[in-house]
């Protein structure tokens, strides 16, 4: 313990002995440490990583090395790396429609079927929506393209130094509960199509996503609406007007013509 309330060193090595985990010192003097969980037959890894962006952000990673049978990958984040990344042609943004799932997360993956099957998990919603400025992804181990039957990482991030231990528990069960539903997908489907879209997909689907589904556009959109269905509105009594108009002067010519044939008879 220390003045000023625990460290990372000592929440880290208290979290390894909740979760019956290994902790490994790295390095002493820079201070990094990893704390080592064996699940089934994966290693799940807690360590910092440092992005390389001039911010040096460092962030608290938890992250496992697994066999990707048929060459899934998402990406999951909330606004915090909403403008991180570009848009990827090898995925797409995906909507999935559940009310327990935080509407500002983007959600990015080769595979809809995919993706959609991972989210079914409600486990997995719950713990995603705990942490809403993190991402959870798939990236190649060799830093290429992902193929099938090759080994990917599944990792989640979240910026800065964590020393909680309860957040740091319910990471470990995201990567861990991820790690079964992939396994239980890949398994499933064993012919699944992967970057089955094109990239005109990509780039209607990001959009959609990214601006349409802002609150400046949706407010615009409720005004555009309003304003339409008050010109709408005016059409239909202008409308409803003028068609009162034509038919009283068919009348009236009806009336006239009465009056001409029985003067003329």
């Amino acid at each position: 313990m220390r003045l000023f309330g625990p460290t990372q060193e000592d929440i880290w090595k208290m979290l390894s002995c909740d979760i019956e985990a290994e902790f490994i010192v790295t390095d002493s003097i820079s201070k990094k440490y990893e704390v080592i969980k064996k699940f089934h037959d994966w290693s799940i890894v807690l360590d910092t990583w440092d992005s390389a962006s001039r911010n040096n952000t460092v962030y608290t990673r938890i992250h496992c090395v697994f066999l990707n049978k048929r060459g899934f990958k998402f990406k999951v984040f909330g606004e915090y790396f909403n403008n991180y990344f570009p848009n990827f042609f090898d995925m797409q943004d995906i909507k999935v429609n559940y009310d327990d799932l935080s509407d500002k997360l983007v959600i990015r993956s080769n595979s809809e079927i995919a993706i959609i099957k991972l989210f079914q998990n409600e486990t997995i919603r719950e713990l995603i929506n705990m942490q809403p400025d993190m991402l959870l992804e798939i990236v190649s181990e060799e830093g290429c393209k992902i193929v099938a039957n090759a080994d990917s990482t599944l990792s989640v991030k979240i910026p800065g130094v964590i020393k909680n231990n309860e957040i740091l528990k319910n990471l470990f069960e995201l990567v861990g509960e991820s790690l079964l539903e992939i396994e239980r997908i890949s398994n499933e489907l064993e012919n699944l199509q992967i970057n089955n879209f094109t990239h005109f997909d990509v780039i209607k689907n990001s959009v959609k996503n990214t601006l349409l589904e802002s609150d400046s556009y949706k407010k615009l959109s409720k005004d555009i609406i309003a304003n339409v269905s008050k010109v709408i509105d005016k059409k239909r009594y202008n409308h409803s007007y003028e068609k009162n108009k034509v038919r009283l002067s068919i009348k009236n010519l009806k009336n006239k013509k009465k009056q001409i044939m029985k003067y003329l008879m």
